[in-house]
């Protein structure tokens, strides 16, 4: 005959300890459990738990347990040669007695009991909600322990929270983190999906409160670091995104987005040498082609923002080359050099860069404009005009139109000889 025992222990509370332990008992006979454990540096030893065949019990007197060893036996059972008794331990001796008992320094023999062998020890050294210790059959036994990240892959309200989206996600977010099933990382896990819908609703506080929750349950996870900068950036708080993104780059030297996050963060500062540092990290990090697409915009951005800041024309006209060697349809780099040519008398290559920008950004009045300033100085008067008025039908600001408007007048016959030279072009700064 096959005889077959399970003891399931099943934790349903956030501590690294079970919550509860299930005794199941699939054997033919009634079956009793004692437990032995540490308590203040001593061995106890306690019992009986009795389990009728084919039906479990749950002990949650023992919920905070990390390490214990544990025994089954029958009851003798008469049978046809007399009397059995069937049980299982063997690893270490416990005292135990007939009856309920709760001994201390149960390691020895104690008067009014006898020693007996019980199996372990059962290690939780990870949060676990399933414990299960099987006996094959009189004489094996198999211990296998299933973690929660195992053990969640059956939850349906956890799977939802994380692979769902909109209201189904927090709803079902709501139930998993209420439920008080998951503990550390994985309700951290929680905590931080729930966040992420948050955030894609617009409720920019409820997510950084769960982002921030996700911190405390967890502190050694980048993520939620990084997604409370990103909530931080969004309201322009971009000193105290910067410390979130340094710690998720110390706990993860080699996470890509904190770097891009950052390089953004100390960009929007005015950093730009800080930003660029980030951005080449990243780049250095294998991207996707999407993502290195990203960080090449950003930092061909960062080298415009830099041009425009640069006092003498070589040094902008420098950083516009970088930023197009990066990115060579950098249209805000293109129309700043092409300003920066026709302040150097070089008007071919101020309208050859002007088309290009224009011909990736049609409506670009500030580049239509600068081309007509280029065209002007060349000696066109007819393009520089078209130029000029073509750009005043796409609506610019009003420090762009009153420009353009003055420039015109001086080049339309009703013009007063008089008239002082065209505003100089105008760079931009790039944008994001």
């Amino acid at each position: 005959m096959r005889f077959l025992l399970a003891l399931l222990l099943l934790a349903m509370s956030g501590s690294q300890a079970l919550a509860a332990i299930k005794f199941c008992n699939n054997f033919e006979h009634q079956v009793q459990f004692a437990v032995a454990f540490q308590d203040q540096g001593g061995w106890v030893s306690e019992g009986w738990i009795s389990v009728a065949p084919n039906a479990c019990q749950t002990d949650s007197k023992h919920a905070d347990l990390t390490e214990f060893y544990w025994r089954g036996e029958t009851d003798w059972i008469k049978t046809k040669g007399g009397r059995t008794q069937w049980s299982w331990g063997k690893d270490r001796q416990f005292s135990v007695k007939d009856g309920s008992f709760a001994f201390k320094n149960s390691d020895q023999k104690l008067k009014g009991a006898h020693l007996v062998g019980f199996i372990g020890p059962v290690k939780i050294n990870a949060p676990s909600i399933a414990v299960t210790l099987t006996i094959v059959d009189a004489k094996g036994t198999m211990t296998e322990i299933a973690s929660e990240a195992a053990s969640v892959q059956s939850d349906p309200d956890y799977q939802a929270c994380q692979n769902a989206s909109g209201d189904e996600a927090l709803a079902a977010c709501d139930r998993a983190i209420g439920s008080g099933k998951f503990s550390e990382k994985l309700l951290a896990n929680l905590h931080l999906n729930r966040g992420v819908e948050r955030e894609a609703k617009k409720d920019l506080d409820g997510a950084l409160a769960d982002y921030e929750e996700a911190i405390r349950i967890d502190a050694t996870g980048a993520l939620g670091y990084a997604n409370r900068a990103g909530i931080r950036y969004k309201k322009e708080e971009y000193d105290a995104a910067i410390p979130d993104l340094d710690k998720a780059i110390e706990l993860d030297p080699n996470y890509l987005r904190a770097y891009m996050d950052r390089g953004d963060a100390y960009r929007e500062k005015g950093d730009l040498s800080k930003a660029m540092e980030d951005y080449k990290k990243a780049l250095t990090l294998n991207p996707s082609d999407e993502r290195k697409a990203r960080i090449e915009n950003a930092l061909s951005n960062a080298y415009v923002d830099r041009g425009v800041d640069q006092k003498e024309a070589s040094a902008e006209l420098a950083d516009y080359d970088e930023a197009l060697r990066i990115n060579a349809n950098n249209v805000v780099g293109l129309n700043n050099r092409g300003a920066v040519y026709t302040l150097k008398g070089e008007y071919d290559k101020a309208i050859q860069d002007l088309d290009l920008a224009i011909k990736l950004k049609p409506d670009y009045a500030r580049a239509i404009r600068n081309r007509g300033d280029a065209y002007r100085a060349k000696g066109d008067r007819d393009r520089a005009i078209a130029d000029y008025k073509q750009a005043l039908s796409l609506n610019p600001n009003d420090a762009l139109k009153e420009d353009i408007e003055k420039a015109l007048a001086e080049l339309e016959p009703s013009a007063k000889p008089d008239a002082p030279d065209g505003a100089a072009p105008k760079p931009d700064g790039a944008t994001t």
